[in-house]
């Protein structure tokens, strides 16, 4: 007989996943801009690859700092915050593992720069979309429960 589990765990939502893809498709946006902006930039596997562990860490990251939790009743300030501090930890990581294996040695400095500047933007940008969609949803009444 298996043993049960008694921790209480909360039910995922589809805008948890809706934004998990959101954030993936930010990062990889910003990846892409670096990559037009600066033609230097060579678009190879290790650029994929980068793209595909920033991806990764940025989402671990995001569970240790509570950036998918629920957002309802706290300020869109609060939760804009949280992604951008997410982000900045997620650089910190990825910056220090580049640095003591020598694999941002193959990328370019100022393209770097531009890219995590694009990415940022757009994950705050994207939380906004979602907190005024959720606004406009609510105000029809959908997503609201009625007793």
């Amino acid at each position: 007989m298996a043993a049960k589990s008694l921790r209480i765990q909360r039910e995922r939502s589809t805008l948890d996943m809706l934004l998990r893809i959101s954030d993936a498709g930010c990062i990889a946006t910003g990846f892409w801009a670096a990559a037009v902006a600066y033609p230097r930039i060579y678009v190879d596997a290790n650029y994929v690859l980068a793209a595909a562990v920033t991806c990764l860490v940025f989402t671990l990251v995001g569970e240790l700092t509570g950036l998918y939790r629920g957002w309802r009743g706290v300020a869109t300030c609060r939760e804009v915050a949280a992604a951008s501090l997410t982000w900045i930890y997620t650089l910190g990581v990825l910056l220090a593992v580049g640095f003591l294996t020598r694999y941002t040695d193959q990328f370019s400095r100022v393209g770097l720069v531009f890219g995590a500047a694009v990415i940022v933007i757009l994950l705050v940008a994207s939380r906004l979309a979602a907190r005024s969609i959720q606004r406009w949803y609510r105000a029809r009444g959908i997503g609201i429960r009625r007793f």
